[in-house]
């Protein structure tokens, strides 16, 4: 009975830190006290929990090793960095959230995982709604856009995004709750057109023009290859007809111009700067904590003063920080989480692994003109990343092993017949 109760106030204690991870801030006299809260929460509860089970956080821990790789270069590029102390300061924040997501995956199933991540999404959706109402001045900006407790309009409306997405996927898995599932994703709709984050809006538009694959992967084999077929035509004729219209869609839709908004100046600056150090980059957040850096972008580019330290790509931020080493490690990462939650998806045809689909492409998609990278310490995105590429690991290797010891059994036992294994006992 104290076990369970130590276990549920664990579970709710995950569930205020994801909240606060997720970059969340309150208005006075709430502000200061909420960060301390969260600070020690990281810093005490997060490695104290994983101590206790530092055996299981270890083998988790290796289960994937571009992850590790990408961390590892954000902390050893102290010694190459433009700004070795910003470098130092930032690579102890991304190692808290590193081990935040380990310490997910090793606890808590994808299953669970996304049932905490609904109360997350929700508290904060709910938090901007009220805050946007009752205190306008602090959850809007002076334009008129919501940005809700993220402090900024486009972290909430990606933020929304992915929310609208998670709670249409809970919606599809559980009947019982689909009128409070539905409702959550009608909120973050509602909340993501007041933000008028426009990119975000394709991004999930995107991300539900995905969700009728759950019905094909449930199909029979031979109309599942079809469906997917026909799939993949109209992908592809939508890929070519978006291509041949693009100028009308970015200009009569989305209300921009040609040059997105003139960060083409910008990243021809930026790539440029970030040749002269093509291999390992300025190091972790060594690029915009260099003041000589950043003078140089300003003299060459009309962005001076508003590049908000950052690319406003988190592709060219990735080079800036990691050059063509740290993308290519990015890319090996994206590669091998996307073919595993594939693989988990249609051998399971568990609902969970469709939202780790959409989370995977909407994250790496939004990294071409959002502001924050994937590396960003100090948003939830990279924890989320972390724990998807190692419960992604853990559960493949689990079904892996557990299949192979169906078969073991079969071949001890010739009177089974092959079409049995999926009847076996579920071997741990």
């Amino acid at each position: 009975m104290k076990l369970n109760y130590l276990r549920r106030l664990e579970r709710v204690i995950v569930v205020v830190l994801l909240v606060g991870a997720a970059g969340t801030g309150l208005p006075a006299p709430f502000s200061s006290l909420w960060g301390d809260a969260i600070t020690l929460g990281t810093y005490g509860f997060v490695p104290l929990v994983s101590l206790l089970r530092w055996k299981k956080i270890f083998y988790v821990a290796t289960r994937d090793i571009p992850i590790l790789l990408l961390t590892a270069m954000a902390v050893l590029s102290f010694f190459w960095s433009a700004s070795p102390d910003s470098t130092l300061q930032y690579a102890k924040a991304l190692l808290r959230n590193t081990l935040f997501g380990i310490y997910l995956a090793t606890c808590y199933s994808p299953k669970e995982q996304m049932r905490q991540l609904l109360w997350v999404f929700g508290i904060i959706m709910i938090l901007s709604l009220l805050l946007g109402l009752g205190m306008p001045s602090f959850a809007i900006s002076d334009e008129g856009l919501w940005k809700g407790v993220l402090g900024h309009k486009n972290l909430l409306a990606r933020m929304m995004a992915l929310s609208a997405l998670l709670f249409a996927c809970a919606a599809i898995d559980d009947p019982k709750q689909r009128r409070i599932r539905l409702a959550g994703f009608i909120l973050a709709i509602v909340l993501l057109l007041l933000t008028q984050g426009k990119t975000a809006l394709v991004l999930l538009l995107f991300g539900l023009s995905l969700l009728p694959l759950y019905n094909v992967i449930k199909q029979y084999y031979k109309l599942r290859v079809f469906l997917l077929l026909m799939a993949i035509i109209l992908g592809g004729t939508l890929a070519v007809w978006i291509s041949v219209n693009l100028e009308t869609i970015i200009v009569d839709y989305l209300g921009k111009d040609m040059s997105m908004s003139g960060r083409d100046e910008l990243w021809a600056v930026l790539i440029q700067r970030g040749l002269q150090r093509p291999w390992l980059g300025y190091g972790y957040a060594g690029f915009w904590n260099n003041l000589r850096e950043v003078l140089i972008v300003n003299s060459l580019t009309w962005f001076e003063h508003k590049t908000g330290g950052h690319a406003h790509s988190g592709f060219i931020d990735l080079f800036l920080q990691f050059g063509f080493v740290g993308l290519l490690l990015f890319a090996w990462s994206c590669l091998t989480i996307l073919i595993r939650v594939i693989q988990l998806l249609f051998s399971t045809q568990a609902i969970e692994y469709l939202w780790l689909l959409e989370f995977i492409l909407i994250t790496t998609l939004s990294n071409y003109s959002l502001t924050s990278t994937v590396l960003d310490e100090s948003n939830i995105v990279w924890l989320l990343y972390v724990s998807t590429a190692f419960s992604t690991a853990l559960w493949s290797e689990r079904i892996r092993r557990n299949y192979y010891r169906k078969e073991l059994h079969i071949h001890n036992n010739p009177a089974l017949k092959r079409g049995t294994v999926d009847n076996l006992p579920n071997y741990q």
